[in-house]
């Protein structure tokens, strides 16, 4: 696996963080299921007036209902705890 990056591709952030594109490999097949990477896609499309992608839908509502199942188990979780006291 060829990992390599060209280093006109690495752009600063106004915080003063690196960012660089992965093209291929195993990080941008990681990176198609992340929020974060469709967030970023999302201002992108937003500048070329392009649709967002349906897997770009898929990823943000699969993770949302992740973080609220996490969320209610936690809850329930906790309000079990106080309510034996």
């Amino acid at each position: 696996m060829d990992l390599r990056l060209q280093m006109e591709s690495i752009r600063r952030t106004p915080s003063g963080a690196n960012l660089f594109p992965v093209a291929q490999g195993f990080l941008h097949d990681v990176g198609q299921f992340l929020p974060s990477d469709w967030l970023v896609q999302a201002g992108r499309t937003s500048l070329h007036g392009h649709p967002w992608p349906a897997m770009a839908w898929a990823v943000m509502i699969g993770w949302t209902m992740l973080l609220v199942a996490i969320a209610v188990v936690a809850y329930r979780r906790d309000s079990g705890r106080h309510s034996r006291r």
